[in-house]
């Protein structure tokens, strides 16, 4: 019908090859004329690849994930990549399933969002793959992957450092028990800000939480003040976790921030729009999105990768809360 081969043809529609620019405006011409829309599906037989890029997270209904998801598939959507996105509730064996699927639909590549601390990921031996905010345990390809997180211990210093300056000398730190590497690098913020002010602090002020949510936060926060522990300060590694804190103590007439100051860390939007709104560490989501991307799309597309290891920085918003 155009006059060319086959292998032109491909050529033109897949922009790469030799080829004229008559010869290309020809071919596209007649794609346009007969309304021709390529086969995925005939493309991944050739290549045993999807332009699917798998996205892998924890919890699809916390705000930082949603909109962390979105940036990532909207910047794929750009770039023609199609997404399948999978939240797995924080439940390793949904994640192993997942990762089984993604593997079985012959995705280009994963990215991997949070993922459970002790999964061994071996269905990623061969994966192109980006990890976010949570380093993996145990690798068995090391470079198939790209690690992004925020810079989680700067975090947890210029947070607990706000506290110090205000005067809080007995500071609460409502963290994960998991002892995820977010977690365990605010952790080490944490105690780095107590020594650089010359400040002590007990282990039994480094609070476990089994689960992470508001809930969680307002009872364990209750619980301590019927113990009659003192303190006047909290640093909350997440804002749900801040906004417990805050209603828990509101309960019980203690004010915030003349008597207990709070700091949350993530900057959602019940931070900036609670009764009183919450100082936190805002995590730059368009920058960790737009590395994610560029970085699966170099390992799909074999192209070399500068950095492996990405630290985003963070910085504190300050509201009312301190």
């Amino acid at each position: 019908m155009s006059g060319v081969s086959i292998a032109t043809v491909s050529r033109i529609i897949n922009g790469n090859g030799r080829y004229s620019k008559e010869t290309e405006e020809k071919v596209k011409a007649i794609i346009k004329e007969h309304h021709y829309v390529p086969s995925m599906v005939a493309k991944g037989l050739r290549t045993h690849r999807m332009d699917n890029i798998g996205i892998i997270v924890p919890d699809i209904t916390n705000e930082f994930f949603v909109k962390l998801v979105h940036e990532i598939e909207s910047s794929l959507f750009a770039s023609s990549y199609s997404s399948l996105i999978c939240n797995t509730n924080e439940n390793v064996e949904v994640e192993q399933k997942y990762l089984q699927m993604l593997k079985m639909q012959n995705v280009s590549g994963i990215i991997y969002i949070s993922g459970g601390y002790h999964s061994d990921y071996k269905e990623l031996a061969e994966m192109p793959t980006v990890f976010i905010d949570r380093v993996p345990n145990r690798t068995r390809n090391a470079e198939k992957f790209v690690m992004i997180e925020s810079d989680n211990r700067q975090g947890g210093y210029i947070a607990t450092r706000e506290l110090l300056e205000k005067g809080c000398r007995k500071i609460v730190m409502l963290t994960d028990r998991r002892r995820l590497s977010s977690q365990t690098e605010r952790i080490e913020g944490y105690t780095a800000a107590h020594a650089d002010y010359h400040v002590p602090f007990e282990e039994s002020y480094i609070v476990d939480l089994d689960t992470i949510d508001f809930k969680s936060a307002h009872e364990k926060i209750s619980e301590l003040l019927d113990e009659g522990l003192a303190f006047d300060g909290v640093f909350a590694t997440t804002d749900w976790l801040a906004l417990g804190a805050y209603v828990a103590l509101a309960a019980r007439r203690i004010r915030v921030p003349d008597q207990v100051k709070i700091v949350g860390f993530d900057d959602i939007s019940v931070s900036e729009f609670n009764a009183l709104p919450i100082t936190t560490v805002h995590q730059q989501v368009d920058i960790i999105a737009q590395t994610a991307v560029k970085s699966i799309l170099q390992l799909v597309q074999n192209k070399p990768v500068k950095n492996r290891m990405n630290v985003v920085p963070v910085y504190l918003v300050k509201r009312q809360s301190t």
